[in-house]
């Protein structure tokens, strides 16, 4: 005598019919490469006196929303200062290290 067959459960026989979708990643990528590259802005001389002189005012523990560039882009980052590292140029946001020559507005919060 064979063994028994067991029955499937309902929540089983639902996953057998469940959508597949075998391009799920191609389609991820493409939307990724489509995605609008935006160059790096040139600061005025003005606009760069003007971040020096916030950068001078952070100290460690100061809320701040600062936009910088990133690769293709330009992002924000808001939180509290946690580093600052004149020797290094950089200003480290909770755990993101963004570099001086990358910073494009700081406003404190």
């Amino acid at each position: 005598m064979a063994g028994k067959i067991k029955k499937m459960s309902r929540e089983e026989r639902a996953r057998q019919f469940m959508p597949f979708d075998a391009l799920d990643g191609f389609r991820s990528l493409i939307s990724t490469q489509d995605k609008t590259v935006e160059e790096k802005r040139e600061l005025s001389e003005e606009k760069l006196n003007m971040l020096n002189e916030k950068m001078r005012r952070i100290q460690k523990g100061t809320r701040v929303e600062i936009t910088y560039y990133e690769k293709d882009g330009y992002l924000k980052k808001d939180g509290i200062v946690t580093g600052l590292n004149f020797d290094m140029n950089f200003i480290r946001v909770i755990d993101k290290v963004i570099y001086f020559e990358d910073v494009y507005e700081i406003e404190f919060k």
